[in-house]
């Protein structure tokens, strides 16, 4: 904290050489952010623009209308905020403002008492308490006892013991919650470490001081005790109390004088969203308080650099500090929109700087940093969002959020995470006041209201930036990581002020080759016998083992084999071969293994075409994939009717296979031959076939078998759908080894009860399950103790781990398509409980190499979001008859020791881990991934709009983890009648797989773009749409708890009667919205909510169904509402009550005047 030098008459209190010099400085500066010089050339700080060379600052008294003391005093917009989050965690001291001073000399502990009774007479903040009147907050100035100061004596400690026993008494102090309603809200102990060493501890709630406040009060109390002393004179009274503040700033909201800010601000915020650094762990339902503070010295030499480049450009040291953190979180999340926040002082009139009160506004700063600009360019930018903030920063940040009304998360704040500022004052000063030393100490506990904080202190020869950060999500080493970065970035673009943003290193040597030569994986062996070769020497060393069991049947190797064969040869026989690709299109079961197999012993790639797929689909893939021939089952042939190629039934074809003449196999493929072609969905609106080689197909079975030792004893499962590359994986990876493949029949393979039962049964000891699948067999107790020894998964975030005791090893896996099915793998440990840390992705399997690279195609340091390129053996040859869209993804490999060599360009977001591990972020493009597979919303999009009645479509998923995800589609209708609900799924279906289809069907007005005309998908949101169905479907609420909440939130927005779905924010509700519906339901039903609760269950479903679980609970005895005193919330509920009727009364009444029947 910065105390702001005493005025020099103020008798005998010195102040130290240092603080003089900056004494004219003082009034005008930012509690705090430095925001516009007023000469950029002159070191001597920030003016605010209300200020001029001729008439001096601003004065508040001639616009503040007459108090009315009658009428009960309305708290300032920042209060009204703090007061919401008090309800909102009354329990949490991150917003108590605490300060330790260093007493040393003679002191009286009798006048410093006088001193604070003195202080408390002073300043009405520190007599003030807070209740509601309808929902609203309002303060009232109480009657102050005399001031309490516990002393406590450390004395008989060894000395070496005192300052810590302090440390360790000071954060057990402001623990505690204030009590608004009763006060008081400021606490004080003084602690006692020898005769002349003492430390004053105070605590306040942030409701009454900001940081300016503090630094007046600590010279207030100093000067006070000079007065108690006989030392110097007591200062003045200031001239504007707290309630005079608030009623002057209503009265400028009521008169429009800030309409005009308002509205600049709505505009320079549209679409804007909150940048974030990706946490270290999962980001709780509700973020908490606690925090930790790291700091980093910007020494003389880079000091100078920041304040030569701030004068070059005709900017302030904040501004450059500023631009190099947006740089860095630029760099940091790949993101051109940078938001961020700093708070303003709010004492631009000479009047309110004695004021202690919460005057502290806050303003988002948003930069766009798109281009790639120089950092010179950069500065430039910011400094005009710097000016532009600050001509506007009068209007309250609480009416600017409920203006915008961003979608409301407990677990964040509004608009902003991340707050930047500066002090230009050295963060301690000293005063005397005769022997006695009074010093600020850095002594306070270690909390964070936000994600991050960084706050900049200038010295006279160095820059401190303290970085206070949430340790809810982030780990100290991230943050001490991320403090070097800032210098780094700041040092090397302030010393090339014309270096682009991208130029600016972010790793140093060793890192850069730890990354990339030792955690992304080499090539170093070339497996090359092919998987169908593999199958064959099984064969032939055991012609009897059993190789597929589905439905009671058993098909052993000497079987598959000879089927094999004998289909091949028929394949042959129609001109498959290399280059001529044979569709297959089969259920699960020993047809489809004998036909995979045939088609790669024919020379010839194979198509998997998944029999749930709709005809257009199966026609599209047929002809796009140029098959030759087209192996079916009996029930499945006439979908290919039309079909302009050989269609075989694979029973009827291998019917004589015992008969049949053995027939020469095809020559050993090239590695680099295609080995399948598998269509994934396409942003061009078509599927994509990708074109997967022996080579890569051979890594993979070969890594399996190495790393999970899969042999003759082994029962392995083939439970992916054919369409799924995961099938591929399954089946040969089983053969290869020699184990036998058991199939699930499909009403077991889609109950998760049912197949963990059939896994026990069938004593299955490997197997590969989706991850939806994976999480619901876990959750299934049948598993644990059974002979399963291998549970492996992929293909979407996994949220589950092990539970104890399960006795099988689970291991998380993630590979795209066009890497042969599997880049990665980690073991997943047991947990009891639920998951804290999503399981990474691990790291890359054998001759496979794993990069994670910026736009630019660099490497990241660890903790920095990157796309992740994957490059080795498994890499596909690139997308068939597509060498556009392959040479967008198939990139040359500049770290590959192979000429040649590429990269998969993947759009995934990963990370590396401090241990080397990848961690998966989600997707860098639109591209979106529901139960396992990915999916093209274009693709959707195009089929969607083919119904004559909607002219646009956008398709967004719904829902949070991986087993509650699906797909919603927001709609704009043509003109005309509107479609039903099941015409628009209807076309969905006939053209699209059943997990392309999207759940929910809403319709909009228009949809959002970016400033160029593009679909702007950040802003897309399911819940923005009036859903497509029959107002007849809408369920209205069950029950008493259901209507009850369904007429409070009815009363309280002021909207027609609810549905039981019905969302309370989506209807227009937000923080004090929130805080009247809790008031009301407890006054209605008898059950104390926290505000918490609306957020977390915003349905009236849901909140019904959480309060009748309050309700159930029966609550301990005795137990008085915490700092009230017995009796008090019945007391509450029925004072209030009455006021409740009445509103329902006075909300019939203008009803009816209105004529509105709702």
């Amino acid at each position: 904290m910065t105390v702001p030098s005493v005025p020099a008459e103020s008798g005998t209190v010195r102040r130290s050489p240092s603080d003089a010099a900056r004494a004219r400085l003082a009034s005008r500066l930012a509690a705090g952010a430095e925001f516009l010089a007023s000469d950029p050339t002159d070191d001597s700080g920030a003016l605010s623009d209300d200020t001029s060379a001729t008439d001096g600052p601003r004065r508040f008294a001639a616009a503040a209308p007459p108090p009315d003391p009658a009428a009960p005093a309305p708290v300032s917009f920042a209060q009204r905020r703090l007061w919401f989050l008090h309800q909102f965690q009354p329990d949490s001291p991150a917003y108590h403002v605490p300060a330790v001073l260093r007493l040393t000399g003679p002191l009286s502990v009798d006048a410093l008492r006088d001193a604070l009774d003195r202080l408390v007479a002073l300043h009405p903040a520190l007599r003030t308490v807070f209740d509601d009147a309808d929902g609203e907050p309002v303060q009232r100035v109480v009657d102050a006892p005399a001031a309490r100061l516990d002393v406590t004596d450390l004395t008989d400690l060894p000395a070496e013991q005192r300052e810590a026993r302090v440390r360790d008494a000071v954060a057990a102090e402001r623990q505690p919650p204030f009590d608004l309603r009763r006060g008081p809200l400021l606490r004080t102990r003084l602690f006692r470490l020898g005769e002349h060493d003492h430390r004053l501890f105070l605590d306040l709630h942030h409701i009454v001081v900001d940081g300016w406040s503090l630094s007046v009060l600590v010279n207030d109390l100093v000067r006070c005790y000079a007065a108690a002393t006989g030392h110097g004179t007591a200062p003045a009274r200031p001239p504007v109390d707290p309630a005079g503040h608030a009623r002057w700033q209503h009265h400028r909201v009521r008169a429009g004088e800030l309409d005009d800010q308002l509205a600049w601000w709505e505009r320079r915020l549209a679409g804007a969203s909150a940048t974030e650094l990706a946490p270290d762990r999962v980001r709780p339902a509700v973020l908490g308080w606690r925090g930790g503070r790291r700091t980093v010295r910007l020494d003389a030499g880079l000091t100078d650099q920041v304040r030569a480049t701030a004068r070059r450009y005709a900017a302030s040291p904040f501004m450059v500090l500023l631009a190099g953190f947006v740089a860095l979180l630029h760099r940091q999340t790949g993101q051109s929109d940078v938001v961020l926040g700093t708070p303003v002082a709010g004492r631009d009139r000479v009047e309110l700087e004695p004021l202690v009160s919460l005057l502290v506004n806050t303003v988002v700063l948003r930069t766009d940093v798109s281009g790639d600009p120089t950092f010179a360019d950069l500065v430039a930018r910011v400094r005009d969002v710097v000016l532009d903030a600050q001509t506007h920063h009068e209007a309250p940040f609480e009416l600017l959020v409920e203006r915008l009304r961003p979608v409301r998360d407990p677990a964040r704040h509004p608009l902003f995470q991340i707050v930047f500022a500066m002090k230009n004052l050295p963060p301690f000063e000293r005063l005397h006041v005769g022997a006695l030393t009074v010093e600020l100490l850095d002594m306070v506990g270690e909390v964070s209201k936000f994600d991050l904080s960084v706050m900049a202190f200038e010295g006279d020869t160095h820059i401190d930036c303290e970085f206070e950060f949430s340790t809810e999500l982030f780990d100290d080493e991230r943050i001490a990581q991320l403090m070097t970065q800032y210098r780094a970035v700041l040092g090397s673009l302030c010393g090339h002020p014309d270096r682009r943003l991208s130029a600016a290193a972010l790793l140093d040597p060793d890192e850069e080759d730890r990354i990339v030569r030792r955690w992304s994986g080499r090539v170093r062996d070339h497996p090359t016998v092919p998987v169908h070769h593999l199958v064959a020497r099984r064969a032939r060393s055991a012609p009897d083992s059993p190789a597929v069991r589905a439905d009671g049947r058993t098909l052993t190797y000497g079987e598959l084999d000879r089927r094999a064969d004998v289909l091949a040869a028929r394949l042959r026989a129609v001109g498959a071969g290399p280059g001529r690709p044979v569709a297959v299109c089969l259920e699960r079961g020993p047809e489809l293994v004998t036909a995979f197999l045939a088609v790669l012993k024919a020379g010839a790639a194979y198509v998997p075409l998944d029999p749930g797929y709709p005809p257009d689909r199966l026609t599209f893939t047929l002809a796009d994939s140029a098959a030759c021939a087209v192996l079916t089952g009996e029930e499945l042939t006439g979908r290919f009717a039309a079909a302009r190629t050989a269609v075989l039934d694979v029973a009827v074809a291998i019917a004589d296979a015992e008969e049949a003449d053995a027939v020469a196999p095809a020559a050993e493929p090239d590695p680099r031959e295609i080995a399948y072609v598998i269509y994934t969905s396409g942003s061009s609106g078509r599927p994509k076939g990708v074109e997967v080689t022996h080579g890569g197909l051979a890594n993979l079975v070969h890594w399996h078998l190495d790393a999970y030792q899969v042999g003759p004893r082994d029962r392995a499962t083939l439970v992916a759908s054919p369409g799924f590359d995961a099938c591929t994986w399954e089946l040969w990876a089983a053969l290869a080894g020699g184990a036998a493949l058991h199939v699930p029949p499909e009403p077991v393979r889609v109950a998760p009860d049912r197949l963990a039962r059939w896994l026990v049964d069938e004593a299955i000891t490997v197997t590969f399950l989706p991850t939806t699948v994976a999480e619901a067999v876990l959750a299934e107790p049948a598993v644990t103790g059974s002979a399963l020894r291998l549970l492996l998964t992929g293909g979407d975030a996994l949220t589950r781990t092990p539970p104890p005791g399960l006795g099988a090893r689970l291991v998380n896996h993630y590979g795209p398509t066009e890497n042969t099915v599997v880049a990665t793998a980690d073991p997943v440990p047991a947990q009891a409980g639920p998951v804290v840390h999503a399981p990474p992705i691990g790291r890359a399997i054998a001759n496979v190499t794993t990069y994670v690279l910026d736009g630019a195609g660099r490497p990241v340091p660890v903790g920095v979001p990157g796309e992740l390129c994957l490059g080795g053996l498994q890499v596909a040859r690139g997308y068939l008859r597509d060498p556009r869209r392959t040479a967008e993804r198939f990139v040359p490999d500049p770290f590959g020791e192979t000429p040649g060599a590429r990269l998969y360009r993947t759009g995934d977001l990963v990370r590396w881990l401090p241990d080397g591990r990848l961690d998966f972020l989600g997707r860098l493009d639109s591209q979106l991934k529901v139960r396992g597979f990915r999916v093209e919303p274009s693709e959707i999009e195009a089929v969607l709009v083919t119904h004559p009645a909607v002219r646009e479509a956008a398709v967004v998923v719904r829902g949070d983890g991986a087993d509650r995800r699906d797909l919603a589609a927001l709609l704009v209708l043509a003109d005309g009648p509107a479609p039903t609900y099941e015409e628009v799924r209807a076309v969905a279906r006939r053209h699209l797989p059943g997990y392309m289809v999207p759940a929910v069907l809403a319709v909009v007005d228009d949809l959002p773009v970016t400033t160029n005309g593009k679909l702007d998908r950040d802003r897309l949101s399911w819940r923005d749409g009036r859903p497509l169905r029959q107002e007849s479907t809408a369920e209205p609420p069950v029950g008493a708890t259901e209507r009850a909440v369904a007429e409070v939130w009815a009363l309280v927005l002021d909207v027609p009667p609810l549905g039981r779905t019905d969302n309370f924010f989506d209807l227009g509700g937000h923080s004090f919205l929130a805080l009247r519906a809790r008031q009301q339901l407890a006054e209605r039903l008898g059950v104390e909510l926290n505000v918490v609760d609306l957020f977390q269950f915003p349905t009236v479903a849901s909140l019904a169904a959480h309060l009748d679980r309050i309700r159930a609970t029966p609550e301990p005895a005795g137990k008085p509402e915490p700092g009230a005193p017995d009796g008090y919330a019945q007391r509450r509920r029925a004072a209030l009550r009455g006021g409740l009727a009445r509103r329902r009364q006075a909300h019939e009444q203008r009803r009816l005047a209105e004529g509105t029947d709702r």
